[in-house]
């Protein structure tokens, strides 16, 4: 996927651009945007195709990523595309509903709020904002190859295209290249050494005229067969995605639209089935699979890895958009023109990058970890995992700081580590205890004891692989690990010394 530069061959518009941005989705408009705005630079964009894009994913705005929104400028993006307001979610156990509102912002002493709407409607007016910026050149291709420097292959200096009008490849160049060329990307193996992985599969209609159990709320329906998660798009559109573990049921003989009805449907809120059921036979079910890719720390020269070609997570809970934005913020601050004057000089990118791939952890990592391991603990059908469903569940019937703690990683609006871990295992000693109490006699109260041990293992399996996924790119790197114990060191002998 690359090719060394030719020298001869003179680049497109004849420019050494700041930067080319291949990808026109939520990252590479929005940054295109905050660069050439904010910080006055030069950018190509490059996308395969500029028409309005149609996908079942990409439609729930955490509050977080609507408060990040706002702040780069991009907030009337919203505006106009029948988007709707979300102030929390309800959580379906066994028919019954648990409420989850956002917290409370202490800013504007009211609830915090995320928004629902069509991905493709949103993409375009954010592709609008972008492209209004004299200096973003728009350019719709397919890009083949990144281009290596000939005296240092260790370098992106750009890219090869062909336009939908032009079997010929051209050149296009850039002090640097981002790939933010999403989920499927064909250019994340220049820096990553891992491939992204299927966890399950998205099933989604869009349901008519639906009657939601709960005005501007998502919904989160736990049936037998996995999650089903339900939000308004529209004023009378509702998205329906329904997770499938595995393989999928053929859809060409009727047997997916067999399972919907026969094992999905019945575990539906009664308000919900008459939409659903409609929807199913009368639309073509729309598949995505959910893909899950921990981050990696890219320091190649001249090219920068972001979006879903960096990161993925399970989007159950909505959360890829928010840290995209989260994340162009980042760089906006990081890469100021008063910081970083040209992108040309890599030592100092290097530096910055450093503090990128640190700093977003702040708030990616609690929104990557929750993700996956809600969804690995709802699709799971062992016994041990279902007392932790029932616990979970049970955990956010308390209210209080039961509710608030774990919502305010759902929303993003906090990306501390430390107390997501604390609720996690706070929700499997609570699973424990409800588990234990509903022995009837002592032979029951030692084997659901037995049992009950073993919630904390099935919980630990789940979610201390995913925070070892975060933290290996520093785990594994000696230089990191050298300089940690040197601070610690230095730490410890300052304590003893001030004792």
């Amino acid at each position: 996927m690359e090719v060394p530069l030719n020298t001869d061959t003179i680049p497109y518009n004849n420019t050494i651009y700041d930067a080319i941005i291949i990808g026109s989705g939520i990252l590479g408009s929005s940054l295109a945007y905050s660069w050439a705005k904010k910080h006055n630079r030069n950018i190509l964009l490059i996308e395969r195709d500029f028409s309005e894009p149609d996908r079942i994913v990409g439609e729930l705005l955490q509050p977080k990523g609507y408060e990040t929104l706002a702040k780069l400028g991009l907030g009337e993006c919203l505006e106009g595309i029948d988007a709707i307001d979300c102030f929390g979610y309800s959580v379906f156990f066994q028919g019954q509903p648990a409420d989850i509102p956002y917290t409370i912002n202490p800013d504007t002493k009211e609830s915090y709020k995320g928004k629902s709407f069509h991905h493709g409607r949103f993409v375009q007016k954010l592709r609008e904002s972008a492209l209004k910026q004299p200096q973003v050149t728009k350019l719709e291709a397919t890009v083949t190859k990144l281009v290596t420097d000939p005296d240092n292959s260790n370098r992106i200096v750009g890219v090869q295209f062909k336009t939908n009008d032009n079997r010929e490849t051209q050149l296009a160049l850039a002090d640097l290249t981002v790939v933010s060329d999403g989920c499927f990307s064909k250019f994340r193996k220049v820096t990553h050494l891992e491939q992204s992985k299927t966890l399950s599969t998205f099933c989604g209609y869009v349901l008519k005229d639906c009657k939601l159990p709960y005005q501007n709320k998502g919904h989160v329906v736990l049936t037998r067969s996995g999650p089903v998660l339900l939000y308004q798009i529209g004023n009378r559109e509702t998205r329906v995605l329904v997770d499938v573990l595995g393989e999928l049921p053929s859809n060409s003989n009727g047997d997916l639209t067999k399972f919907m009805l026969n094992e999905v449907a019945v575990d539906l809120p009664e308000t919900i089935k008459p939409s659903f059921i409609e929807a199913c036979n009368t639309q073509r079910v729309r598949t995505m699979p959910n893909s899950y890719l921990p981050p990696s720390n890219n320091l190649r020269e001249g090219v920068l890895v972001l979006g879903d070609a960096l990161n993925m997570r399970h989007p159950l809970t909505g959360g890829g958009m928010t840290v995209a934005l989260m994340d162009v913020e980042i760089l906006q601050n990081l890469f100021d023109p008063s910081i970083v004057e040209s992108f040309e000089d890599f030592s100092l990118i290097k530096g910055q990058l450093e503090k990128f791939y640190w700093l977003r952890k702040s708030g990616s990592t609690t929104i990557n970890v929750l993700a996956c391991a809600l969804h690995a603990l709802f699709q799971s059908k062992d016994y041990n995992a279902f007392c932790l469903q029932k616990g979970c569940y049970d955990y956010f019937l308390l209210g209080g700081e039961c509710v608030d703690g774990p919502v305010s990683f759902l929303s993003g609006v906090n990306g501390n580590l430390l107390y997501l871990t604390t609720h996690f295992y706070l929700v499997c000693l609570y699973s424990q205890i409800r588990l234990i109490l509903t022995s009837r006699n002592p032979i029951e109260f030692v084997q659901k004891c037995l049992t009950a041990s073993s919630l904390l293992l099935t919980g630990s399996r789940i979610f201390l692989p995913l925070v070892w996924d975060e933290f290996k790119p520093y785990l594994t790197n000696l230089q990191f690990i050298v300089k940690l114990v040197s601070v610690v060191g230095f730490m410890f002998v300052g304590l003893r010394f001030l004792a």
